[in-house]
Formats: C-alpha cells, structure tokens, sequence
C-alpha cells in the first residue's frame, strides 16, 4: 500500500527516522482491560486446561490474571475475572476461572465450535477493587471501589486438550476497545495441532 511504501522509503533514507519509528513501535503494542481468545474448527467440544498470558514475545515474563472467586472474600488476592462463552458446562465440569489456574480442572464449552464467529470464546478482564501495599511480599488491601486494570500481552500460552475433535485448529486473539466499544481482532492463528502452544502476538495487529 501507499502509506507503507511511503515509510519503507523514509526508512532507506532516513536512518534517524527508522531509528525514532522502532522507538514508537516498542511503545505502540495493543493495551486493553480484556483480552479474550476465539476457538474455531472444532468438531466435538473445546476443552482448554490453562491459558497465560506474557509481556514479552518469548512468553517468560508472566501477566498476573488471578480469576475471582467465590471465596476471594476470605483473603485471597484477584486481579479480575474470567469470562467465557457458549455457557453450556457449569462449575465443577470447568468453568473459565479454570482456564486461568492450574488445578487440574479443563473449561470446556460442551458444544462445538464452528469455523468462523465467536460462539466459541474464553478470556480475562482486568478489574479488581484491590491494591499492593507496603510489606511482606504480596501484600494488598482492599479498597471497596473496583478499578479497571489493562494488559499488553506479547505472548500467550494456550494449553488445549489434544484429544481428537477437542482442541481449536485455529484461534483468534482478540481485544475490547473501549472507543469503539467491540471486540477487535488481533492475530489469527491457524494449523494448531492441540496440546500446548505459545501464540506470539506482533506488536502491530495482524487479524488477516
């Protein structure tokens, strides 16, 4: 297009410009308070045993997504909560705060999944009325007012079942925009075989 021949010709000529645009481009990855992923292509149901995400393109530095519970009330610290939808199997059989723990329980959308759409989603929204305090590590207090938190992944690691007609051939990362007020596509990937996956996600979205 244009507009990107444009740049790769500022670029060439340009070093100090190709040097302020990498600068902007570092800075310029997708921050949003929910992020959800899109299961397509699955015949039977989508069963999911743990989804992370990560800041960094390697998936090594994690992004806190503790799901609420129930019991959070007892002092048990969250980060926000985990969504999910077709809403066919209930808690215990795996509900999507499980997809963000490791506890041995699998979410599971007890449907299949077709191959385009979003009938088939899981993912986490940032939002708690909690805060890091001065002490011990990992001290908080909470505050009674919920306040929206973000994230910038980089990487996200899926852990899908590997069973036959259970796992998501093709996923598709998406983020809330709060401008537009709707979900918008982020990557799409393609030719997952199930088990565990590490989906790296570009700075500059690439939903094809």
């Amino acid at each position: 297009s244009k507009p990107i021949e444009h740049l790769l010709s500022m670029a060439a000529t340009q070093p100090k410009f190709l040097f302020l645009c990498f600068l902007r481009c570092a800075e310029a990855a997708v921050l949003a308070s929910r992020w959800r992923l899109v299961g397509r292509n699955v015949p039977d149901s989508w069963a999911v045993s743990s989804i992370s995400f990560f800041s960094d393109a390697a998936c090594g530095n994690g992004i806190s997504a503790r799901p609420f519970r129930s019991h959070q009330g007892d002092g048990l610290r969250y980060d926000g909560s985990a969504f999910s939808g077709p809403n066919v199997v209930r808690p215990p059989a795996g509900g999507p705060a499980d997809a963000f723990e490791v506890n041995g329980i699998a979410w599971d959308t007890g449907v299949a999944c077709p191959s385009s759409g979003d009938t088939c989603h899981v993912g986490f929204r940032w939002l708690s009325d909690q805060v890091d305090v001065t002490g011990p590590a990992g001290s908080f207090a909470t505050v009674g007012v919920l306040q929206k938190g973000s994230a910038s992944p980089r990487c996200i690691k899926l852990d899908q079942s590997s069973q036959a007609n259970k796992f998501a051939s093709t996923v598709l990362v998406q983020y809330w925009s709060d401008t537009s007020r709707r979900w918008q596509s982020h990557t799409l990937f393609t030719g997952l075989t199930g088990g565990m996956a590490n989906l790296r996600l570009p700075e500059v979205p690439v939903p094809r």
